[in-house]
């Protein structure tokens, strides 16, 4: 849902020329309160403007604030969608840094605010863009934030503006303006009042958010048949053998090896399903044909220990499948190897691999991914 939300950063980005004012319009009165049901967050808006809350995998907060019922409802860059006096939507995005990174695939630890902002608009096709006039990235503060501004204008259908904030304990805030022409300057102090006035409960993201699987809405079928898995919706994907799948957020994820170095953001799976007769001589992990979950993960870390280290492997039970674990690293990646016994000595591998210190947040998706396989040997 994040990825459709950042599409929305991306492609709503609206707004007129950043002229610098010797007076600044005073912001709208912040009169309503949104708090999330947990009590983690909240943020204050106009009472006179419509709130539709969206839920996000993977993000803290995404939703549309609108003046009125028709603005709801428009996109600046749909066909035939113009925004008429007093028009205003305004779209929110919150996550982790490393999500937006996971959707920015030349996003890196080091990439600034305004570093960001230009690889969204990079990220916009050419042909949307084309009859916007787009002003340079402007570095600012919210607040005590920092933040960075882009506005973009069209002759036609509106203006409007695009402001990133960052809100330290590695979460980011996306506010997406978009007005009729001539009217983003007058609420551009009222976006920057509703973004200074977020709050999180606590900012740690480890304490305040709980990471979320992905939703799996598309699946692929292994080269033998015997095997099908859900994935993510516009993930990429491969078929390894007759028996196995990869699955990746990024192209270039998809190709990492276990010699790799992950980028933020990027993430691996691979699946594989068969007999544990069939398995052991292909990937070569030497275990007897009736062997548990358990020494399935001795034997893969005995065949991988060179390239990665491991902790201690652990028992679990997925469903009601019995099941092992094992945490793997290396100075380029982190990772995970799950196997199931799927009975009649059928095993199935999961392996997940992330860049350091991601590892938390893939795994819900991770367990997703290995419930959902289904196997008709």
């Amino acid at each position: 849902m994040l990825r459709k939300l950042l599409f929305v950063l991306i492609i709503g980005l609206l707004c007129g020329v950043a002229a610098a004012q010797e007076s600044t319009p005073e912001p709208l009165l912040l009169d309503e309160t949104f708090t999330a049901e947990d009590s983690a967050f909240s943020f204050s808006y106009p009472a006179d403007w419509l709130l539709d809350a969206h839920s996000a995998s993977g993000a803290v907060f995404s939703g549309t604030l609108a003046t009125n019922e028709d603005a709801l409802e428009k996109n600046l860059f749909r066909e035939g969608s113009v925004f008429e006096t007093g028009d205003a939507v305004l779209e929110i995005g919150i996550a982790t840094r490393a999500y937006f990174a996971s959707l920015l695939t030349d996003m890196t630890d080091e990439t600034t605010l305004g570093g960001i902002l230009e690889l969204l608009l990079a990220a916009i096709p050419s042909s949307p863009l084309s009859g916007f006039k787009v002003e340079p990235t402007v570095e600012l503060t919210v607040g005590d934030y920092p933040a960075a501004l882009i506005t973009l204008s069209t002759r036609r259908q509106g203006e409007g503006s695009l402001l990133l904030v960052d809100y330290g304990a590695n979460i980011l805030g996306g506010y997406v303006l978009n007005t009729a022409l001539g009217e983003r300057e007058a609420l551009q102090p009222t976006v920057n009042a509703i973004a200074e006035s977020f709050t999180l409960a606590e900012i740690d993201p480890e304490a305040t958010l709980e990471p979320n699987a992905l939703p799996l809405t598309e699946s692929i079928t292994t080269a033998d048949g015997r095997t099908t898995v859900q994935v993510p919706a516009e993930w990429v994907t491969s078929r390894i053998a007759t028996f196995g799948v990869n699955l990746a957020n990024t192209g270039a994820a998809l190709n990492r090896s276990l010699q790799s170095t992950f980028q933020p953001g990027e993430v691996q799976i691979f699946v594989a399903v068969d007999t544990i007769a069939r398995l052991t001589p292909t990937l070569n992990l030497g275990v007897p044909a009736d062997a548990d979950a358990l020494t399935f993960v001795e034997g893969i870390i005995n065949a991988m220990d060179s390239v990665l280290t491991f902790g201690e492997p652990e028992t679990l039970t997925l469903g009601e499948l019995p099941a092992a674990r094992v945490h793997a690293s290396s100075d380029g990646l982190e990772g995970q190897s799950l196997v199931i016994e799927l009975g009649d000595n059928v095993i199935g591998i999961v392996q997940v691999l992330t860049a350091p210190g991601e590892l938390a947040q893939w795994l819900p998706t991770t367990q997703a991914v290995a419930e959902s396989i289904v196997y008709e040997g």
